[in-house]
């Protein structure tokens, strides 16, 4: 009887155990994580979806980077002319300013046209210093009109300094143009740098330096550097 039993219970045991839902360890894996699993499987299109995404802005940034140095590059190639243009202008005026009149020469404004339409496809730096090329120029041009006549009224010193430093920030622009350097450094406004600057360009312009062409400039640096006096300088107290 008790061994009946015993047999009753083991059928009964076997007919009650939890049957494997799954034979394979996989299936039994992704059924119990189907949670974890189902999220996987949808980020990575997300993840796909992502870097797709990043490639084409990638790809889109190096596209104008290359319209740019293009641009870059054919705006500083375009310099060179309009740098000898302004060059020859300032020639062409340093003579008769120096013998204190007014000189007829054309204003180069197809040269300031094409460097204002270059300037902004430039370096930051090279920018900012065509902008304040640009500014000098229409205020040189604005006191020396092309016209006949004396330079009264301490006008001859004026425009004699401002035409130095209109030659000077032109040409620390040739190297940039004719891509020798990626910089341009910025000009110095002292009384040393523009008494260079102009003599520098009275050598360019092929006239003989005379001792009156120095008093000349010696006259205009005092004017537009005035040098310090005791008058001007405060009395330190005891």
């Amino acid at each position: 009887m008790l061994e009946f039993l015993r047999k009753i219970q083991a059928i009964v045991s076997e007919i009650t155990r939890p049957q494997e839902k799954f034979e394979s360890e996989w299936i039994k894996f992704i059924f119990d994580w189907q949670t974890l699993v189902a999220a996987v499987l949808a980020g990575v299109p997300a993840i796909i979806g992502a870097y797709l995404l990043w490639r084409q802005i990638e790809i889109q940034r190096l596209e104008l980077d290359r319209v740019r140095r293009k641009e870059e590059m054919t705006a500083r190639i375009q310099l060179i002319p309009v740098l000898a243009s302004l060059t020859q202008y300032y020639k062409g005026c340093i003579s008769s300013i120096m013998d204190g009149s007014h000189a007829v020469s054309e204003i180069p404004s197809h040269s300031l046209a094409v460097l204002m339409s270059s300037a902004p496809t430039l370096d930051e730096n090279v920018f900012r210093h065509i902008q304040s090329l640009i500014v000098d120029f229409q205020v040189f041009t604005s006191r020396y009109p092309s016209c006949s006549g004396a330079l009264t009224g301490g006008l001859q010193e004026i425009v004699l300094v401002d035409l130095g430093r209109l030659h000077s920030a032109t040409n620390v622009l040739y190297p940039y143009a004719r891509f020798e350097t990626d910089t341009v450094e910025p000009i110095e406004n002292t009384r040393d740098a523009n008494r260079d600057a102009i003599k520098n360009l009275i050598s360019v312009a092929n006239r003989m330096f005379s001792e009156r062409d120095r008093m000349t400039i010696e006259r205009a640096l005092n004017v537009r550097f005035p040098r310090k006096t005791s008058a001007t300088i405060p009395a330190v107290e005891p």
